[in-house]
């Protein structure tokens, strides 16, 4: 317990910088594939839903992604689909979308 208590008090010391998630949009399919291994079977995330998961800003960063990916797998553990999606991130998707086709 001792050591555990040194490791931490120096990890607290050395500053590790880590741009938000908005900002390293290609971590987010490599953040989904870890969030989702080990799960048998696998869901089948359709193109939509994939997208809203991308195009999403992650305000809440890996935290609030690894919670998005939690709860989808536990209410839709065969088929994800964009309506499956929480509302913020599905609402982003679509704006987004909007905003490509100049609607």
């Amino acid at each position: 317990a001792q050591a555990l208590l040194g490791i931490v008090t120096v990890l607290n010391q050395v500053p590790i910088p880590l741009p938000p998630l908005r900002q390293r949009p290609e971590d987010i399919p490599l953040l989904i594939e870890l969030f989702m291994q080990n799960r048998a079977p696998r869901p089948v995330i359709s193109e939509a839903a994939y997208r809203a998961l991308l195009d999403y800003a992650w305000p809440g960063n890996v935290r609030e992604l690894k919670h998005v990916i939690e709860r989808l797998l536990l209410f839709h553990p065969q088929h994800i689909d964009l309506d499956d999606i929480p509302r913020e991130q599905a609402i982003a998707q679509v704006l987004c979308h909007i905003a490509v086709k100049g609607l």
